[in-house]
C-alpha cells in the first residue's frame, strides 16, 4: 500500500483506483481500449495527489484465470486481488465497452473476487467506440449491488477516443469528471467505513476533520 501521510482525512482510505479491465497491454488494442487505461491512470493521479493511499490492480499483469466455480479460487492472482478489494475501502473499476458491455476480464474479476465486493463502494470509469453506449455499465452495478449489496458512486466518468491524445486524457471535462468522481469516493468510503461518525448507527461528532457532507457536483 503506498503511504498516505499528512492525509487530512480521519482515517487512511486504501483504494485500489487502478482496475484496468483489459486483457491486452493497452498500446497493442483499439485507441478506445487504451482510454480505460488512461481514465484510470488520470484517477490514481487525483488520489497521489490528494495524499490518499492508494493500489493500482492492473488485470493485465496480474493473469487471472477463467472462473471455472472450483480450483480457480485457490489461484495466488486470485487470491491477490480478493485480498485487496477485501482490504479496500472503495473501489475504482476502469474499464472499456464492447457491444455495450463492460469486458468480459471486469465481468471475470467479480465472479473470481465475490464476497469480496460485500458492502464496498464501487465507481466507475469507461471508454467506448461512441457515445450510445454509455448506459452499458448497469448490468455489473445492478450485479455488485443486488449480489453483494455494494454502494454505487451514481456520477460515474465515460469516454471516447476523442478525449485522448499524446497517451493521456486532454478532454477537461473528463478530467473534471474524473476529480469529482476521486472526491466522492474517497467521502463516501470513508463515511461508510465501519466505526466512523458517518456510519449507520453513529451520530456525528462535532469537530471531526471529515466533512459531514458530500463534496459538491457541478
Amino acid at each position: 500500500m503506498v503511504s498516505a501521510a499528512g492525509t487530512p482525512l480521519r482515517s487512511q482510505l486504501r483504494l485500489p483506483t487502478g482496475l484496468r479491465l483489459i486483457p491486452l497491454p493497452y498500446n497493442l488494442g483499439p485507441v478506445f481500449e487504451r482510454a480505460s487505461f488512461f481514465l484510470a491512470r488520470a484517477a490514481h493521479a487525483e488520489f497521489a495527489a490528494a495524499s490518499v493511499a492508494c493500489e493500482w490492480l492492473d488485470l493485465a499483469t496480474l493473469k487471472l484465470p477463467p472462473c471455472d466455480a472450483g480450483p480457480c479460487y485457490a489461484h495466488p492472482s486470485v487470491q491477490q486481488a480478493a485480498a485487496v478489494i477485501r482490504e479496500s475501502k472503495a473501489i475504482l473499476v476502469a474499464t472499456p465497452i464492447y457491444n455495450y458491455d463492460v469486458s468480459s476480464a471486469a465481468k471475470n474479476l467479480v465472479e473470481l473476487t465475490g464476497k469480496a465486493w460485500q458492502g464496498k463502494v464501487v465507481g466507475f470509469l469507461a471508454s467506448a467506440g461512441g457515445q450510445g453506449s454509455y448506459m452499458s455499465l448497469l448490468g455489473l452495478a445492478n450485479s455488485l449491488m443486488l449480489d453483494f449489496l455494494s454502494v454505487l458512486i451514481p456520477r460515474f466518468v465515460f469516454a471516447t477516443e476523442k478525449a485522448v491524445a499524446d497517451n493521456q486524457i486532454v478532454d477537461q471535462e473528463i478530467n473534471r469528471r474524473i476529480g469529482e468522481l476521486v472526491q466522492q469516493a474517497v467521502w463516501m468510503g470513508n463515511a461508510l467505513s465501519p466505526g466512523n461518525s458517518l456510519s449507520p448507527g453513529n451520530s456525528l461528532s462535532p469537530g471531526n476533520s471529515l466533512s459531514a457532507a458530500p463534496p459538491e457536483l457541478t
